[in-house]
């Protein structure tokens, strides 16, 4: 990880984006008291999702949305964070590239590094209880997931959640909310950003 408060950027494992700054868009996630105490009662079940939620390739604003905003009721709100995310990276998977050929990161391009440190609970001990959460929720042994999975949106963003949870001091809730003079969007030589940015 590198880190450059002078412009801003943050830099990930691999090619995962870099848009600590990121503030590209103004908040869209709709919240309401009912959504929340829902989803806060236990209400998070994958089998609930639509379909596309849970199918490999599956893409769409609308889908990121869904599993947003499930996963991070379950795992911590992002400050939409990782919609931002997934705006940037694979345009809600609807780049042609999102699921190319030998590379399972998903709708989040979670590099498969990334994957694997959301897995080591030796190094992150608190993924045990993260993970119990989601298994009680979702009925997924994260322990038990592979790369491949995070082709489906759902797994997608549980990684990208749990990832971005195993950076310590990173307090999300102070993230900008729009992007200022010297900030900047860091993303791998592989990817730039859509070219509507």
């Amino acid at each position: 990880s590198t880190q450059s408060t002078g412009t801003k950027t943050l830099l990930f494992h691999g090619s995962w984006i870099a848009i600590l700054s990121l503030a590209l868009l103004p908040p869209t996630m709709q919240y309401t008291p009912a959504t929340i105490l829902a989803l806060d009662n236990g209400n998070h079940s994958g089998e609930q999702m639509s379909g596309e939620a849970t199918r490999v390739g599956g893409k769409g604003e609308r889908v990121v949305d869904e599993v947003l905003q499930s996963v991070e009721v379950l795992l911590g709100d992002t400050n939409d964070f990782l919609k931002k995310v997934a705006l940037v990276e694979s345009h809600f998977g609807e780049d042609p590239g999102t699921f190319r050929p030998g590379y399972n990161g998903g709708i989040f391009q979670m590099d498969k590094i990334g994957f694997q440190d959301t897995q080591r609970t030796s190094a992150h001990p608190g993924l045990v209880n993260k993970f119990a959460r989601i298994e009680a929720a979702y009925g997924i042994d994260w322990a038990a997931v592979s790369w491949m999975d995070l082709k489906k949106p759902l797994y997608s963003a549980i990684a990208a959640r749990l990832y971005l949870s195993n950076i310590p001091g990173l307090y999300l809730s102070a993230l900008p909310t729009r992007l200022t003079t010297g900030s900047r969007i860091t993303t791998s030589p592989a990817r730039a950003p859509p070219p509507s940015l």
